[in-house]
């Protein structure tokens, strides 16, 4: 069986907002996540919990250019669930780039 990349956006509309970087189940062996190189302030990465405006903050700061990288377990059993993982900013409009792999 093949394996295909994917590449998303995701958009913080409203800083405070989480937003969840997939609607429905999506499982994947690896998730790469990027904030945009254009953001002005830091977004977080985390699960439905994550809270930028909170103190402290709940999640994984990225700044702008920073990478989080998320691996399946070392036995290849366990796959990521892309709809729980969430991203949230402090400043409306903060964008991060989501690339995934999925089975063809």
């Amino acid at each position: 069986m093949a394996w295909k990349i994917i590449s998303a956006t995701v958009t913080v509309a409203t800083a405070g907002t989480p937003v969840q970087v997939s609607s429905t189940v999506l499982y994947s062996p690896s998730v790469v996540i990027q904030a945009n190189t254009d953001n002005a302030g830091t977004v977080y990465v985390g699960d439905s919990l994550v809270d930028a405006l909170s103190t402290p903050k709940i999640g994984i700061a990225l700044l702008a250019r920073s990478t989080i990288t998320l691996n399946e377990d070392s036995k290849g059993s366990d796959y990521i669930d892309l709809s729980k993982i969430y991203i949230d900013s402090g400043t409306n409009g903060q964008v991060v780039q989501v690339m995934y792999m999925v089975k063809v």
